[in-house]
């Protein structure tokens, strides 16, 4: 792809020039590319931020580094690692910290690779208790004055509601959710989240018997620009102590899909809301009949057989994956105040954006002192359940996620 050089380029190199206009507008009427660069770069945008070339900023092109605004030379491709497990890895030392009996051993390896003794984690006697299977629903001040002020946290657990009583709480759970469920939120506050956008992407995990199809074609990624999705690969986790996953075509690996969902044309809330109703509506068998034609399609001269090949396939549906900065989010011509900048929502967008793509599953009590706690940190189930086979009524199913989703 062609590039100004952009660091001789007042113009161009100009973040509030670059935040005014977008990233469509940049490549095919700055640099004069073809629309069809602008759709190959579409869901690599959006798999990177949420949206694709039409609903964001210049500017995230630079900061992302993409083609149009470097030379190739002056691109340095960073060094990629994960944990194995991915996630998980960060997870487990944060319960490993938090209660220290949960996990066997103390080093690195022993808090990666050891069980979870989940009978731990909601004992009496834990000076910090967490209570799995259990969704806030309501979180509110109570009382007044420094000795009787604190927060009522309402929580549903086994279809039974509870109450609890601390005297403060932290709202670790996303924007999304913390702006239906905190009761007393002040209005500025609901402004604010009127303000920010998310959208969804799929992450699909297959789970291989063997990957000697990805050998034969002498690849382990793959690009495309037609199918659900526009890439997947295999990865080698890290190596830790004396415990490495053998990379070898004849053993198991997973091969991850990246799957962004969005609707070029429609506004970014439209975008939102139709893409999270698609990604909530669709059933896993219409989901895993696409990922096998997919791969049947791209890896059969390998000799890929789905049928042999896979051994599972998890979906991760991620209904606000992404918050979306829209035109002059971060900087403005006349420089007048975006809303990255603006008091109200300045801290909101920096939760938000720590949130949107870690969903803890699980509620932190501290030790009982009586019937008063010391502290509540609340985070809130997301839980997206397959509503089952396709039917006739799939239409009407979609058409209400939508406009469910439209009002949130």
């Amino acid at each position: 792809v062609r590039a100004i050089n952009i660091t001789e380029n007042k113009k161009h190199n100009n973040d509030q020039w670059l935040d005014s206009v977008t990233l469509k507008s940049y490549y095919e009427n700055v640099l004069g590319m073809p629309p069809e660069v602008t759709s190959f770069y579409d869901p690599i945008m959006a798999s990177i931020i949420g949206f694709g070339c039409d609903a964001l900023s210049a500017y995230w092109g630079k900061y992302f580094e993409m083609p149009g605004f470097l030379k190739t030379s002056q691109i340095k491709a960073p060094f990629l690692q994960s944990f194995p497990g991915g996630n998980t890895g960060i997870a487990r030392h944060f319960i490993k910290k938090l209660i220290p009996n949960s996990i066997k051993g103390n080093t690195f390896e022993d808090i990666l690779f050891n069980p979870v003794d989940f009978t731990q984690l909601d004992k009496e006697v834990n000076p910090i208790r967490m209570r799995l299977n259990s969704t806030a629903v309501d979180v509110q001040h109570i009382g007044k004055g420094n000795d009787q002020e604190g927060v009522q946290v309402i929580y549903n657990n086994k279809n039974k509601l509870y109450r609890i009583k601390s005297k403060t709480a932290v709202m670790a759970s996303g924007g999304w959710v913390n702006r239906r469920i905190l009761k007393d939120l002040p209005g500025r506050y609901h402004e604010a989240y009127n303000k920010i956008n998310h959208s969804p992407v799929l992450v699909a995990n297959v789970a291989l018997t063997n990957w000697r199809f990805l050998e034969r074609l002498g690849i382990s990624a793959a690009f495309w620009t037609e199918g659900i999705g526009f890439t997947c690969n295999i990865r080698r986790p890290m190596i830790v102590g004396d415990k490495s996953q053998p990379l070898d075509p004849d053993k198991p690996i997973v091969m991850t899909f990246y799957i962004p969902i969005i609707k070029p044309g429609l506004s970014a809330r439209e975008q939102g809301a139709i893409c999270r109703a698609e990604l909530l509506s669709t059933s896993f068998l219409s989901y895993e009949r696409q990922i096998r034609e997919q791969m049947t399609s791209m890896f059969s001269a390998g000799g890929f057989d789905p049928t042999r090949d896979i051994a599972g396939i998890i979906l991760n549906r991620w209904g606000h994956a992404y918050v979306n900065p829209g035109l002059n989010f971060m900087h403005t011509i006349d420089g007048t105040e975006t809303p990255s900048s603006s008091n109200q929502t300045r801290n909101i967008h920096q939760v938000d954006a720590l949130s949107g793509r870690c969903q803890v599953l699980c509620h932190v009590f501290p030790r009982l002192e009586g019937r008063r706690m010391r502290t509540t940190t609340v985070t809130r189930n997301i839980h997206v359940r397959n509503r089952g086979a396709e039917s006739r009524h799939q239409d009407e199913h979609f058409q209400a996620v939508v406009a469910q989703q439209m009002r949130r």
